[in-house]
């Protein structure tokens, strides 16, 4: 176990509705279980498309570019390809993607707001990334730059 995530499922049509949510156990491999760090994390809804976000307490979120089709059974679904959501809407480093860092000025603390905040250096180092488009999930909403 290394921390832990948010999992949200959203509505296909209208991605601003939350259809469920689930914490789960994010470990070493990048995978993430139930909070039992065993089973898998499990919505109980009907077998549809729904997008797939991901949170992380200081990492700005992600969410799949499009709707995944859930049905019975177990997914695997892949954040760190450019296929599963927004393009630049990861870091890239060597041969994988991982969430952009939610400490922007590296000084230990997340503030979004006031003096040495860190919403500024991060928005500075995206809006200069090559492809000016990407999504930002927060826990309290999506949004698109």
């Amino acid at each position: 176990m290394v921390d832990w995530v948010i999992v949200r499922l959203r509505n296909k049509l209208d991605p601003t509705q939350i259809e469920g949510t689930r914490a789960g156990i994010l470990h070493q491999d990048g995978t993430v279980t139930g909070v039992d760090g065993v089973s898998p994390l499990e919505f109980i809804l009907i077998s549809d498309d729904y997008y797939i976000e991901v949170n992380h307490r200081n990492h700005l979120g992600a969410m799949s570019a499009a709707a995944v089709t859930l049905s019975m059974g177990t997914l695997e679904f892949d954040f760190t390809s450019d296929a599963t959501y927004g393009t630049h809407a990861q870091r890239q480093f060597t041969n994988n993607k991982a969430l952009w860092a939610g400490d922007g000025n590296a000084d230990g603390y997340l503030i979004y707001n006031g003096p040495n905040n860190d919403r500024i250096p991060i928005l500075t180092v995206i809006l200069l990334d090559p492809g000016k488009y990407i999504i930002i999930t927060q826990l309290f909403g999506s949004w698109i730059l």
